[in-house]
């Protein structure tokens, strides 16, 4: 069973406001994933609004990706900061506001992510192929967005939504106990091996 390591539990801080809205996407860009799925909605944000909002990129980006991001001009800040260490990964995550996910062309998958994501506490903002299974996984949960590629008004609305809770200082959270804890290796495990049993003893009956 997926779920996160028990021990990323250890890294959780509450999160505190800062000066800028901080989203952070940590990984490659493959298989459709592109920073243009949010950066593009992010064009249409007020301008008032947009420069609240920092976007960081971790990962290796080709020439061209980089150009294309460079390019769009918006108001708000975005850095690239490169191919860095799981530890750099680990240390940004805990001290941004939300985590971008880019679950494309993975239909019957849920990337390993996300898990790491909700093990370190922090929301997510997911954009993933329509009805998948990362969407089915964080539609229904108050600390995620989940949009379909495609719905650009809805990645907008998103954004606007996060910046007006930030703005309160009231975006969610994960604590270390409920729903955040419903998704460790261990709680998982615990589950998946009780379903074995049922089946097990009803095999046997």
């Amino acid at each position: 069973p997926n779920g996160y390591d028990p021990s990323l539990e250890r890294l959780y801080r509450p999160p505190k406001r800062k000066e800028k809205l901080n989203i952070i996407y940590v990984g490659s860009f493959y298989h459709g994933r592109s920073p243009l799925l949010v950066l593009k909605p992010a064009l249409q944000l007020p301008s008032d609004m947009a420069k609240d909002f920092h976007f960081h990129f971790i990962g290796p980006l080709t020439e061209q990706e980089a150009a294309a991001i460079n390019s769009l001009g918006g108001a708000y800040t975005v850095t690239l900061h490169g191919p860095r260490s799981h530890e750099y990964c680990l240390e940004a995550i805990v001290n941004t506001d939300c985590c971008l996910l880019l679950a494309i062309g993975q239909p019957s998958q849920i990337p390993a992510k996300v898990y790491e994501y909700i093990g370190l506490g922090r929301p997510g903002l997911s954009i993933s192929e329509r009805d998948d299974a990362t969407m089915e996984l964080l539609r229904q949960r108050p600390w995620a967005w989940a949009l379909a590629r495609q719905d650009e008004a809805g990645i907008l609305s998103a954004l606007k939504e996060m910046h007006h809770l930030w703005r309160q200082d009231s975006l969610p959270r994960l604590e270390r106990d409920g729903e955040r804890k419903e998704f460790s290796f261990a709680t998982l495990a615990g589950k998946y091996a009780d379903l074995i049993r049922e089946v097990v003893a009803t095999q046997r009956g």
